[in-house]
């Protein structure tokens, strides 16, 4: 605001340097200062009379605050990685993804967004911060978080197991099957029947995405036993999850949970996204799946223990 103001004086309002701030109004008593853009310095703010470019009678030097900067990982999983924009100048905030095919923008609030793993490529992108659709900022070289086989690390007896790779339409998924037998793949997915004895062996899948060859594997373990139940699969309205504690304490063979006071369960959908959870001491929980779309699921047990869960895919079939 001009202190004192003359009732007769139409004051115009300039700042020296526009890329750093901007005004509310170039006319009148007083002005709205914001910060835009990354430029740093001081800038001159002028109030004159007659125009915008005529004579100055009185400035005041102003110090940007510091420039709008993106913080967050330098990697985004499939589960979902946040970032949040710092010093946001004020205006509507939008983002991009430079490569939306490796990793993209999933969901966004004010100054925060949610990044996540896409299909199964290789790279690295550049998240970029809008307001009012001019770019104040970004962050680049994130990195996509080397995908991993996932399914179970256990097989009972005469059982099966799903494993899945993440999709990715550009991809041509090739499995083999090392002590253990392949009742049926396609593309991201492969079906495991485990032999009448305990066994161990390797599920591999070589991936190829614009001629580049990837190579992953999980070591399977075949026992006479399964610590955990999830029935029924295909599920539809109520999923049931059985924890048999006494063979997670004892069995020798166990190479997934342990016998732990508490377990957190969550469910997941294709993309990582958490959409059931609970922790619980009870080895025995429903959960309600009734609003579920159709598709591929993915339960995760921890146990308290290891850092690494039990995974059991689902299929939600209405």
């Amino acid at each position: 605001s001009l202190t004192p103001f003359n009732p007769g004086t139409t004051v115009y309002w300039t700042v020296s340097n526009s890329s750093i701030f901007t005004l509310s109004s170039a006319q009148g008593n007083s002005t709205t200062v914001y910060r835009v853009g990354t430029g740093t310095g001081n800038v001159t703010l002028s109030a004159r009379t007659g125009s915008t470019g005529g004579p100055v009678f009185a400035t005041k030097t102003i110090t940007p605050c510091a420039a709008p900067s993106i913080s967050g990982s330098s990697s985004a999983c499939y589960g979902g990685t946040s970032y949040t924009l710092n010093n946001a100048p004020a205006g509507t905030v939008s983002w991009t993804s430079s490569n939306p095919a490796i990793i993209k923008v999933s969901s966004s609030s004010g100054n925060t967004v949610r990044l996540v793993r896409t299909g199964i490529g290789n790279g690295s992108i550049t998240l970029s911060a809008y307001i009012n659709g001019s770019p104040v900022a970004t962050l680049s070289g994130i990195q996509a978080c080397v995908p991993q086989i996932e399914g179970p690390t256990y097989i009972p007896c005469n059982g099966g197991g799903n494993y899945t790779l993440p999709y990715d339409p550009n991809a041509t998924y090739n499995w083999s099957i090392s002590g253990l037998m392949v009742d049926y793949c396609y593309k991201n997915e492969a079906l495991v029947t485990a032999p009448g004895y305990p066994e161990s062996g390797a599920i591999s899948c070589t991936v190829i995405i614009n001629g580049q060859y990837s190579y992953f594997s999980k070591y399977v373990d075949v026992v006479d036993w399964s610590p955990v139940s999830a029935y029924p699969n295909p599920a539809s309205g109520i999923l049931n999850i059985e924890i048999d504690v006494s063979a997670v304490a004892t069995s020798s063979n166990a190479k997934g949970l342990n016998a732990a006071p508490t377990y957190d369960i969550r469910l997941y959908d294709g993309l990582g996204n958490i959409v059931r959870q609970q922790r619980t001491k009870s080895n025995t929980i429903q959960f309600n799946i009734n609003s579920l779309p159709n598709g591929t699921y993915y339960l995760h047990i921890y146990d308290g223990i290891s850092n690494k869960p039990e995974i059991t895919q689902i299929m939600v079939q209405h």
